[in-house]
């Protein structure tokens, strides 16, 4: 095996020696880089107007540079100008300045550009050119008055450039600040004086100059008063202000206190006090100002200025900020590349603010595409060098505080020579190969088989055989590929380790590749394969991710975001989303917000608290890719809550021991730097202050009074200020102090309590409590108590002695002491307890027969036995250790302890599986685990929506979407499905949603189609699995592009078959799209509405008006009919006369109006007959008595009245509910037409049974199904009237169960008339009958008994009298079957029953007196048989009535 290696290695050495001779021999072939660069760049300046001034400029190169000038980027234009001009050396010199108002030409950014023909270009930094100003006062000192001893401040504050020179002067003369101790003239151009003193009394005023001006502020007074006798709490007369500064300049931050006695200021940092002394950068600038020199940016933060005296204090806080302006820490290096290759410019700067870094060839900015990438914001990356490539890079760096640039030259290498440096490109072949053109040796041929194994969108993975004729070891491959079309060729290299495939990343979606093989052995590269040609596959354009991602803390509740476009945007960029997150909180509560910009304030932020911070874009195809996150904690706050458990406790009469805990951590909204304690004699205005470290949790306030009562409260501190206090605390000093000039006595009692390997010491004070007891001193040791000693407080009790020797014997005293000494001690001893030895180890028995018994989703029960247990009862004190873990990935076991042999498992995760054990413990015994068991929980329902949804338009089709999503994070079980929802109103209802069920669980995509173009819908979906539904996920945006026709709603079912596999989507679709592309607008939909109503409208009112036209004409004719003459009877069942084809009106059916009330219940005057209602049925049908009547008389024919003309009648006396809308009619009651008005109440006459009558044939055909049988009382008798004649009045109105038809019989008896004459005007006895009938007390009582049949139509009535006898009912109990009728009191005259026509109310006919002893009989079953009578009647009638309507 030796041999072979031997071989190997010579072979190797041989061919890298050849390598190394060809690249001696091809060095005199390879450009050498040559000096390029600038020797001096333009610098800021502020000048004077109309002065000569020059940007100097050096660029050093072979041959020598050419120098332009640039203008705010436009190049200058200098050609025949005088006053500008560019000197030999390359300056821009100015002969004069010109700035005025109207004209600035001068003021810009300016850079020099350097080039050279056989290298490039190259530009210089941006140099700014001001001209000299100086702005009015900002600030202007004010008259004031300052007792003496202590600060005068006098303001001077003002804008210039350059930054203008201050000076005072006092009655005129200036003030020689350096040669007076006290007096400052700070950089902010205040003046400051300590200590005043009435000589420095007088009138002050500042003077500013630079170089454009001279400015004087107002000369104001200054006066002193005497001093201060009282004491005056510290005052703070100057505020630190936050200043923001440049790296190495000196910052001073002012605050100055007033205060009698003096006040000592203090200023810390970070919660610690700032050194002042000598040796430090930090020093005091006149009274207490802090002075900072060359400032670093360590130095940023809060700044704390703190007065304080005996009798308060003042804190006072500001944030200084320190830029950094750009600073290279690597710089770009020349390059070697062979074509073909990648190679990467490196560019690290730092800066604060971060700097905007560009890239720049030969004098132009680079553009990123898909060869030239900037990575991570720095550096530049360069694909598939061609020659064109060469020249000369530029890294530029920028922020508001500077611009610094970095070049570095590019040199292209003939593909035959090799690389004479080791800067080898990213994808150089190795030196062994540094060659494509064939050699005398032997080369590979071309490998075979090339093939493209994946394809995806942006990497394709190829492999390969080996050449067939390999002529020596295969060394590498390379595998060149370009765009086709692309002279721009890149090539990917391969290891000795993995030589038959390559993955080739960094290509571009839906590109066609040109893909080549090269194979290399020792002697270099062989033959190329055969080219293959591979497109990649497409991708969703969406965004790339958002560049330079920043967060700044602006507020202790804001931080304000920022970022750049990304470099892919694929299409415009519709807005952006930012997510964050607080990072205690997790990345389940992350929120999110829109932006339209490229940067966005949150608000409501949590104080002192880091967020996460990451930026999606979104374009028209759906978000992006996410940024990286950007962590950043909010600015502090003062606390917001106060210290808690603050308590008191008097120490003596002149001192308070003061306790507290700190505020609630989520509270301290910083870090706790001090508590300030405020303390005040009760009754007193004023009080005082102290404060104490942040670490500390009690103070002792001391020179008290004695005998008084203080208040007390106590703030917390942060670098930001003071947070809320407590509440006040009060505690009363003792009028006496404690004796403490004795030592205190022995403690009242000792107590031990021991244990192995420590001692429990308990102890009372001393019985005399008048003297003072500072503390007590523990002593304690083996034998003799003084080997150790221990000292607590006055307050303690108790104490523990620890790591003590078992069995051991120790003696322990405790004693009291005070300022005086230690008083008398107590003694005990006591000892240890000896190490007790351990229980046998012997395992006991593990549980056996485990079983898990699933309960519910979070509960299973776990059961086992015990083999060591008699009847499996537990008799001893021993308990089971129930263990369970979940079967997945790093689960961790959980423990619960059980005394009996069964335990129940809860808050288990659901459709989870878990393995249970279970061991037994006794004393210090216990068993191994148990067998393990296994088993899972039930399903429960998704207790989260799914996960990532994403909405991604399909190109070409704009109706058409594609959802992706993720399952749920806890699913709970498998998921059977999902359900789309959209809708293009998120506001409606999910049951308005137009939903697409899904049924496959493992379904992570779907395809909505025929959505309208240039619409916004929503879209959220929703996981189920056999328990139930999931929370649906948030509400995903989507606007759908334009362009395209809508799809025909024709074929929506089809559409919705392919999407969602069978499944039926949902009707209420938001699209309204009709064939051919025409969508049916909102506006049309109103329109065809409106349309259709007021066309069925019109149609309806024509026919109501045909309706009530057809009823009015006949009710005209009917009246016209009435007044030109009486109605004549028709014989045979004929009318004679004019009016024989008039149509008897139709019978008006109603039942509740039929049910009549009396119109009058009181009793009758004289002259007056009563009213009482119709009958309602034959039960209710009574005998009358005829009685004479005076004046014209009715005819008893159908459809015929002979008497008064209608008009002469008054029916104003009729009820208002029952009066007709018009007069009434000659009464008729055809069963054919309209029902008649309603009527009062009147007698009516009936036909009774008679063994000698005979049925008179009727006058026309009986109505179908209107005879019906009832059973008519045997025998009614009633004797003659006195009364000889009696008006005929029209017949009353039928109720739906008194219809009968002309010579119609009831039970075989017919209805006869009697006719008569006018001479004879009277009414002859007959078999006919008149009763009056009353209303019911329910509508069915009518009905109780049966009573006589109804009245006849009138042309039923016999022509020939008929004999009857005719009974009055006795007087007695009133009934439903009879109402009694009172009779005139003397005989009617035509008068009397025929009244003025105004007031005229036809009344019935008196009833007849009854002969004594006559009374009603009826049959048992008379009530069932009408009753049957009466149902068949009604349903005769609704028959007869709906046949009129359907006519």
């Amino acid at each position: 095996m030796a041999s072979p290696r031997r071989g190997e290695g010579v072979r190797w050495t041989f061919s890298t020696a050849i390598c190394v001779l060809l690249a001696v021999s091809a060095l005199g072939d390879v450009r050498q880089f040559s000096e390029f660069y600038f020797a001096n760049e333009p610098q800021d300046m502020t000048v004077e107007r109309d002065v000569p001034t020059m940007f100097n400029c050096m660029a050093i190169g072979d041959p020598k540079p050419t120098i332009e000038w640039k203008k705010d980027g436009t190049f200058l234009n200098l050609f025949g100008e005088m006053r500008r001009s560019i000197l030999n050396n390359g300056s821009l010199r100015f002969s004069n300045i010109i700035h005025n108002k109207n004209e600035k030409p001068d003021e810009g950014l300016y850079q020099c550009v350097a080039s050279v023909d056989s290298l490039g270009t190259i530009v210089s930094r941006m140099a700014r050119l001001q001209v000299a100003s100086l702005s009015r006062f900002e600030r202007e000192p004010q008259a004031t008055s300052v007792h003496m001893e202590e600060n005068l401040r006098l303001e001077c504050r003002i804008q210039g450039s350059p930054k203008p020179d201050i000076r005072w002067l006092k009655d005129g003369q200036d003030i020689e600040h350096d040669l007076f101790e006290g007096i400052t003239i700070l950089p902010s151009g205040a003046l400051e004086i300590a200590y005043v003193q009435f000589t420095d009394a007088g009138r002050y005023k500042c003077v500013a100059v630079n170089a454009a001006r001279e400015r004087e502020s107002a000369e104001v007074e200054v006066s002193v008063l005497p001093a201060l006798e009282q004491v005056k709490e510290p005052e703070l007369i100057v505020l630190p202000e936050d200043m923001t500064v440049l790296e190495g300049e000196t910052v001073v931050l002012e605050c100055v206190v007033n205060a009698m006695p003096e006040a000592d200021v203090i200023w810390s940092f970070g919660g610690q006090d700032i050194d002042t002394g000598s040796g430090s950068r930090h020093s005091i600038l006149g009274v207490s100002n802090l002075r900072i020199e060359n400032a670093r940016e360590s130095d940023s933060g809060m700044y704390r200025c703190t007065g304080e005296n005996d009798h308060g204090s003042v804190t006072a806080s500001a944030q200084l900020i320190v830029n950094v302006p750009p600073k290279f820490m690597t710089t770009p290096s020349n390059t070697y590349a062979h074509e073909r290759s990648d190679i990467e410019f490196e560019c690290d700067v730092y800066a604060k603010p971060a700097p905007q870094i560009s890239w720049i060839k030969n004098g132009d900015t680079v553009i990123p595409s898909d060869y030239f990438q900037i990575q991570n914001g720095q550096n530049l990356r360069i694909l598939g060098l061609v020659r064109s490539d060469e020249g000369m890079y530029q890294c530029v760096a920028t922020n508001e505080y500077g611009s610094i640039q970095s070049s570095a030259q590019l040199i292209i290498v003939d593909p035959d020579v090799p690389l004479p440096t080791m800067h080898y490109s990213l994808t150089t072949p190795t030196p062994t190969a540094a060659a494509e053109t064939p050699t005398p040796h032997p080369v590979p041929s071309g490998p075979r088989d090339v093939v493209a194994v994946t394809v995806s969108t942006r990497f394709v993975a190829l492999s390969w055989r080996m050449p067939a004729e390999t002529h020596g070891e295969i060394v590498a491959c390379s595998v060149y590929f370009k765009q086709e079309g692309s002279n721009r060729e890149r090539v990917v290299n391969t290891t000795r380790y993995n030589l038959e495939e390559v993955d080739v990343r960094d290509l571009q979606p839906s590109t066609s590749y040109v893909f080549r093989v090269v194979a290399y052995n020792a002697n270099g590269p062989g033959e190329s394969s055969d080219p293959i040609y591979v497109q990649t596959q497409p991708e969703v354009h969406v965004p790339g991710p958002a560049t330079s991602l920043q967060a700044e803390s602006v507020s202790p509740v804001a931080i304000t975001v920022s970022w750049q476009p990304p470099t892919q945007r694929n299409g415009v960029i519709l807005n952006y989303k930012l997510y964050y997150v607080e990072m205690a909180a997790g990345p389940l509560n992350e929120g999110s917000v829109d932006v339209s910009g490229l940067s966005h304030t949150l608000n409501g932020l949590k104080k002192y608290t880091e967020y996460s911070f990451r930026v999606v874009a979104y374009n028209q195809h759906g978000p992006g890719m996410s940024t990286e996150e950007v962590i950043v904690r909010t600015l502090s706050d003062i606390p917001s809550q106060p210290p808690t458990n603050a308590t008191l406790e008097p120490q003596s009469s002149t001192s308070i021991l003061v306790k507290w805990n700190p505020p609630p951590r989520d509270s301290h909204n910083g870090i706790i730097s001090s508590y300030k304690i405020r303390y005040k004699k009760s009754g007193a205005r004023r009080g005082r202050v102290v404060e104490t470290g942040g670490n500390m949790r009690q103070y002792l306030l001391n020179g008290l009074e004695k005998g008084s009562q203080y208040s007390i409260r106590i703030s917390a501190q942060t670098v930001n200020g003071s947070g809320p206090p407590t509440e006040w605390h009060v505690a009363e000093t003792p009028e006496n102090d404690l004796d403490e000039s004795k030592v205190p006595q022995q403690p009242s009692s000792l107590h031990v309590r021991p244990l192995t390997h420590s001692i429990v010491v308990s102890w009372t004070p001393p019985l005399d409590t008048n003297i003072m007891i500072r503390g007590y001193i523990i002593g304690y040791g083996k034998g003799f108590p003084d080997e150790y000693r221990v000292v607590v407080d006055g307050k303690t009790r108790y104490f523990t002695i620890e790591n003590l020797e078992a069995a051991s014997l120790y003696v322990i005293k405790v004693r009291a002491y005070n300022q005086l000494g230690e008083g008398i001690p107590i003694y005990e001893n006591t000892y240890t307890r000896p190490k007790t030895t351990p229980e046998p180890t012997t395992p006991m028995m593990p549980p056996v027969g485990v079983k898990a018994e699933v309960k519910s989703p979070q509960a299973a029960k776990v059961t086992w036995a015990d083999t060591t247990l008699t009847r499996n009862r537990i008799t001893d004190n021993r308990y089971y250790t129930v263990r369970w873990m979940s079967l997945f990935p790093e689960s961790k076991y959980f423990y619960a302890n059980a005394t009996s042999l069964e335990y129940i498992v809860t808050d288990l995760k659901p459709y989870t599986r878990y393995e249970f054990a279970v061991k037994v413990t006794k004393g210090r015994q216990e068993s191994d685990y148990s067998m393990t068991v296994t088993n899972r929980t039930y399903e429960d329902k998704p207790k989260s929506p799914p996960r990532d949804l994403t909405v991604v338009g399909i190109e070409g089709n704009p109706g058409g979407v594609n959802l992706n999503w993720q399952p749920p994070a806890k699913s709970n079980g498998p998921i059977t499905g999902y359900i789309i929802f959209y809708t293009t109103d998120p506001l409606l209802n999910d049951a308005d949603w137009v939903f697409d069920p899904i049924m496959e669980g493992d379904k992570l995509t779907y395809t909505v189609k025929q959505l309208t173009p240039n619409t916004k819908y929503y879209f959220k979906i929703q996981a189920r699995n056999s328990m139930g539904i999931s929370p649906i996920s948030p509400i995903m945006e989507y606007q759908t592009p334009p362009g395209g026709n809508s799809y025909n709603p024709k074929e929506v079912g089809k559409g919705e078959e392919s999407n969602s596999g069978g499944a039926g989507r949902s009707t209420n679709s938001p699209s309204n799209q009709s064939s051919g592309g025409f969508t049916l607008t909102d506006t049309m939909l109103w329109i065809i509405i409106a349309c259709v109503v007021t066309v069925t409208v019109t149609i309806i009112f024509i026919i109501v008006t045909f309706i009530l036209c057809r009823r009015r004409n006949g009710d005209n004719n009917k009246n016209k009919n009435k007044k030109r003459g009486q109605y004549k009877g028709r014989d045979n069942g004929k009318r004679k006369g004019p009016h024989k084809d008039v149509k008897p009106p139709d019978l008006w059916i109603h039942h509740e109006q039929m049910e009549l009330k009396s119109m009058d219940k009181s009793s009758p005057q004289p002259g007056e007959m009563t009213n009482t209602p119709i009958p309602r049925n034959s039960a209710e049908m009574k005998p009358v008595d005829q009685q004479p009547m005076d004046g014209p008389q009715m005819d008893r024919r159908r459809n015929s009245f002979v008497g008064t003309d209608e008009d002469d009648l008054d029916y104003s006396s009729i009820p208002p509910v029952r009066r007709p809308p018009f007069k009434p009619k000659p009464i008729m009651i055809p069963v054919d037409h309209q029902p008649p008005p309603p009527r009062d109440p009147i007698a009516t006459s009936v036909t009774l049974n008679h063994p000698d009558q005979r049925p008179v044939s009727p006058s026309r055909p009986l109505y179908p199904r209107t005879q019906y049988s009832a059973n008519i009382p045997r025998s009614v008798s009633v004797e003659p009237s006195p009364m000889n004649d009696v008006a005929d009045y029209p017949p009353p109105p039928l109720s739906d169960h008194e219809i009968h038809t002309p010579g119609s019989t009831v039970s075989g008896h017919s209805y006869l008339h009697t006719p008569h004459t006018p001479s004879e005007r009277s009414y002859t006895p007959s078999s006919e009958a008149r009763s009056l009938g009353a209303r019911p007390a329910h509508p069915l009582k009518s009905f109780s008994v049966p009573g006589p049949p109804p009245p006849p139509p009138y042309n039923s009535l016999p022509t020939t009298p008929q004999s009857s006898h005719l009974s009055e009912p006795k007087p007695g109990p009133s009934s439903t079957l009879s109402t009694p009728l009172s009779t005139p009191s003397k005989p009617q005259t035509p008068a009397d029953m025929y009244p003025d026509p105004q007031t005229l109310q036809p009344p019935p006919p008196p009833l007849p007196e009854a002969p004594p002893g006559s009374e009603h009989s009826y049959e048992d079953d008379d009530l069932t048989t009408e009753m049957a009578n009466l149902e068949g009647l009604m349903r005769d009638l609704n028959a007869i009535t709906q046949s009129e309507l359907n006519c």
